[in-house]
């Protein structure tokens, strides 16, 4: 894959312009050049917006930040307006050439050379006229005012009244038509996704903003995978002389970004139609199949496992619960099992000691993970036993090493508490401690008689005597602990019983 680099943090130039789509098209779509944009045409003239999703979809807090950024944007791009009139209201544009209007055709009338007042008028009309159509031509209409107006809408706390009325009011009050009313609701989509790509880190709050704003907008499939073809075209451009050179990690994390935002967007449309949206921006910013898939992937599971911490430090978050996320970021019920598992495990390994096993904070912790995860209390066990196996065996080896000796009860008796004591610390069963006690048993045995065949195939007889004595006592001690085992399984089951 290609490298894009641009000496530092990359800043992607994404162009603002663009149609929506959601009604009948006429036409088809094409590009002219860097700031090409879409150019749909509609039938209709104003569509129904969904405030209920949009207002769902956007956190109040981000909004204002989001806001206030793209609201500053705005205020610099009025500032480099090289046109007056682009900067005043509407209503203060239109007295203006109406009062220019009429001073142009009261002066003609007035210097007009001809005695005939018909003569006059009809100059002071023509003047008049030709001077109303020129200052129309050069009036360009003020978009930027109405995409103002959007964002103050979004940003505001509480939605009040129908965005449907508010849109056709801003269609009235800045002379914009429906097309045109339209694409700037598309440049309002495109400036968010030009703020989220200001940085590399991922969130999943970006991915619901978006797929919040193509909804109540009213974006078609279509109509995000042009917009993001074009971004894609952008983004390549603007890096092209940095192509192949020095890696820039922050450039390609921030390229990687994108690419995760667009297969998320692109998923909300038909199969076909997300095979044909990420193949085109694929090619542009020559990435493979298999490095796509690696780089969605490794996205998806790393919002995910965000969202699961999110959820233990019960902190809010959009969607509210796991499900609904997992959907969101195309993660298939066998793929976050999988992640859960591996999440769940370095969890465990995280609050496990040697000494202390888990603590009674880790043990609430690990069980309200398991709820979150909705890890069966089979599951539970199992995994918790896996990764606490090599402790308990530890425990058991350090233990059994004394049973070489002769041991009294007492002895035997403190082993045998100390080797139970394992339940408790590392959560596991009973069943867990005695198959870990026979395969060190086992081991042991063997190695001591090993040792011994090695002593007397050396004709080290003393020394294999000793071994053998010390194979003896080893037997007769797990016999032993094997007894205190049985009576304690037993004792237990009795108390249990006269409970009952």
């Amino acid at each position: 894959m290609s490298i894009i680099e641009r000496g530092g943090a990359f800043v992607p130039v994404l162009p603002l312009g663009g149609n929506l789509v959601g009604l009948k098209k006429e036409t088809v779509i094409s590009f002219s050049g860097r700031q090409g944009f879409l150019q749909l045409r509609h039938e209709q003239n104003c569509s129904k917006f969904n405030r209920s999703l949009l207002n769902k979809g956007l956190n109040s807090k981000s909004e204002k930040q989001i806001a206030e950024e793209l609201l500053n944007d705005l205020s610099f791009e009025k500032k480099d307006s090289i046109n007056y009139l682009d900067n005043i209201s509407p209503s203060a544009k239109k007295i203006i050439i109406l009062f220019a209007t009429f001073t142009s055709a009261i002066f003609t009338w007035i210097i007009t050379p001809s005695k005939s007042k018909i003569i006059s008028a009809l100059f002071s009309f023509i003047i008049g006229g030709i001077a109303y159509f020129l200052l129309q031509k050069f009036n360009s209409k003020n978009t930027v005012g109405a995409q103002k107006k959007i964002l103050e809408k979004i940003s505001a706390e509480n939605l009040g009244g129908d965005l449907t009325e508010f849109i056709c009011s801003l269609e009235k009050d800045y002379s914009l038509t429906s097309d045109e009313m339209r694409k700037e609701l598309l440049n309002v989509y495109k400036r968010f996704l030009m703020f989220f790509l200001k940085n590399s880190s991922l969130d999943l709050d970006e991915v619901n903003k978006l797929m919040s704003l193509k909804k109540s907008f009213g974006i078609s499939s279509q109509e995000i995978g042009e917009c993001h073809y074009e971004c894609s075209q952008e983004i390549f451009n603007t890096n092209l002389l940095f192509l192949e050179r020095t890696t820039s990690n922050e450039s390609s994390q921030i390229i990687n970004k994108f690419l995760f935002l667009s297969d998320r967007l692109f998923s909300l449309d038909s199969k076909k139609g997300y095979q044909y949206e990420t193949s085109r921006i694929k090619r542009v910013l020559n990435f493979t199949n298999l490095e796509f898939e690696e780089n969605k992937n490794k996205s998806s599971k790393e919002l995910y496992i965000k969202s699961i911490k999110a959820v233990q430090n019960s902190e809010k978050i959009a969607p509210e619960n796991l499900s609904d996320v997992k959907q969101i970021l195309g993660i298939s019920e066998e793929r976050s099992k999988e992640i859960n598992e591996i999440f769940f495990k370095e969890q465990v390994q995280a609050c496990i000691s040697k000494e202390d096993g888990f603590g009674v904070e880790n043990v609430e912790h690990l069980k309200n993970l398991k709820e979150i995860l909705e890890i069966s209390n089979e599951e539970f066990s199992v995994f918790l036993t896996q990764e606490s196996s090599i402790f308990i065996k530890n425990n058991i080896e350090e233990n059994l090493q004394n049973l070489q000796n002769d041991l009294g009860e007492n002895d035997i008796k403190k082993i045998s508490e100390s080797l139970l004591k394992n339940k408790e610390k590392f959560l596991v069963p009973e069943s867990t401690i005695f198959v870990s006690f026979l395969d060190v048993s086992k081991g042991l045995v063997a190695n001591n008689i090993k040792t011994i065949l090695s002593s007397i195939k050396s004709r080290a007889f003393s020394d294999a005597n000793k071994k053998i004595n010390y194979l003896l006592a080893l037997i007769k001690n797990l016999e032993k602990l094997s007894i205190s085992f049985e009576n304690k399984d037993s004792s237990d089951s009795q108390k249990k019983s006269m409970k009952l």
